[in-house]
């Protein structure tokens, strides 16, 4: 998406539209905290990672550009794709000393309320002006670009989602969203709870869908909210101008594709995340 080699020249120019995905934790902050240094690692080509190395030395955030690409690399292996995981020793542990169903249901149980309470403990940190400032440039370049810009909330897996969390940190973090779609004159898609997709349809981590809930909530996403990146049109919403259904009218391509959240998606089904 940067611009490359000649001044203001796209390095894709037939993209029309430009999806911004993100999810309430894109929006959270503590003033005092060090850089997210996983970014690189999506976002980065060799010459950012050059850059960064003669401007500032090998840091945890250029290392991790090394570390993605290694594991890139070797992404066949389990001996290098699970460090930090820990799935291959639970994994041959299991399969020696397997647990029963009740320690598989008491382990399932100890994990959910644990993300449970990460996703509550959000109120204390969401909606941060600096990241909501990020989302605002993010949204504005690609305007300027002249792209049909979506701004789109990922889904959440029901179970997670706990009453306090709903009215706390998701409710709040939604109408920040529509907000912002509407002051820039965006389309703007929330999927956190208007979906398809159930539990089942989430890997154990409660954050990612699997291959098939991805399928499944892409099929729905064209057919009921992204239906204009298949015909051209630019679909509306209660967020969508005049002057942005103007700009995508007719329009057919790629979605634009991002370097992670909040970051541009590549149409439905790609996925976030997180």
């Amino acid at each position: 998406l940067l611009d490359e080699g000649k001044p203001g020249a796209p390095k894709r120019p037939s993209l029309k539209h430009f999806v911004l995905l993100t999810a309430w934790w894109d929006a959270c902050w503590k003033d005092g905290d060090p850089p997210v240094f996983n970014l690189p690692s999506r976002a980065w080509a060799l010459g950012h990672f050059a850059a960064s190395v003669a401007d500032e030395g090998l840091n945890d955030h250029s290392r991790n550009y090394l570390q993605s690409r290694w594991q890139e690399l070797w992404h066949g292996s389990i001996l290098v794709s699970d460090r930090g995981q820990d799935r291959l020793i639970v994994g041959l542990r299991d399969r020696v000393l397997p647990l029963s169903a009740k320690a598989k249901a008491a382990q399932y149980e100890a994990k959910l309320a644990s993300w449970q309470e990460l996703m509550e403990r959000g109120a204390t940190c969401g909606n941060h002006p600096a990241e909501l400032a990020a989302a605002e440039r993010m949204l504005r370049w690609a305007q300027g670009r002249g792209y049909d810009v979506t701004l789109m909330l990922y889904p959440m897996m029901p179970v997670t989602v706990t009453a306090k969390a709903r009215r706390q940190v998701q409710e709040p973090f939604e109408a920040s969203m529509k907000a912002l779609a509407e002051r820039l004159g965006v389309r703007f898609v929330d999927a956190t709870f208007d979906h398809n997709v159930g539990d089942a349809d989430f890997q154990p981590d409660f954050d990612h869908l699997t291959p098939a809930g991805h399928r499944k909530f892409s099929e729905w996403l064209l057919e009921h909210r992204l239906g204009f990146l298949l015909d051209g049109a630019a679909a509306t919403s209660d967020a969508a101008s005049p002057e942005a259904r103007g700009r995508g009218a007719g329009r057919r391509g790629p979605t634009a594709q991002g370097a992670g959240r909040p970051g541009a998606a590549g149409g439905a089904g790609e996925g976030g995340a997180p």
